[in-house]
Formats: structure tokens, sequence, C-alpha cells
């Protein structure tokens, strides 16, 4: 699957780009203060990579479902299974 491997990417590009910004901004700091931004990136990471699928997969799945809804012969059907609901 491409995209999940772009993504993959695109978030440990994230990940890297944050905490150097983070630790450039704050630079005159002792060495094991450093371990705090380096887990702060990896969660920022983390967080925008699942925060990017679920966006992609509600884009892919409301794609989908408008080009379900505009098909003439699903459009009949569900106009059909609607009157016999009753609603």
């Amino acid at each position: 699957m491409p995209s999940q491997r772009t993504l993959i990417l695109a978030s440990i590009a994230f990940s890297v780009l944050w905490t150097a910004g983070m630790i450039s901004l704050s630079w005159p700091m002792p060495t094991p203060v450093i371990i705090v931004p380096v887990i702060s990136g990896v969660l920022a990471g983390i967080f925008w990579f699942t925060a990017m699928r679920v966006v992609m997969l509600r884009l892919t799945r409301s794609r989908l479902v408008s080009r379900l809804r505009s098909s003439p012969t699903l459009a009949a059907n569900s106009d059909a299974n609607f009157a016999i609901k009753g609603h």
C-alpha cells in the first residue's frame, strides 16, 4: 500500500523536523534535557500519523459514499428502499 508508506515517511519527517525545531529554539540546554524534546517529538509523530490516517479514511469513505449515491442504479434502489420503509 503506497499511501501507507507515504504517510509513515511523512510522519517520520514531521517528527524529526518538530524535534529539531524544539531543540534549536531552546538550544543552550544540558545533554540529558534533550531527551524530553526527543520523546515529545516521537509522541507528536505518532499523534500526527494517527490523526492523518483517520482524516484520510474519512475522506476516502465520504468520497466512496458520494460516488455510490451518484450512481443511478443505486440511487433508484435506495429511493425504493426509502419508500418501503415509510420514512
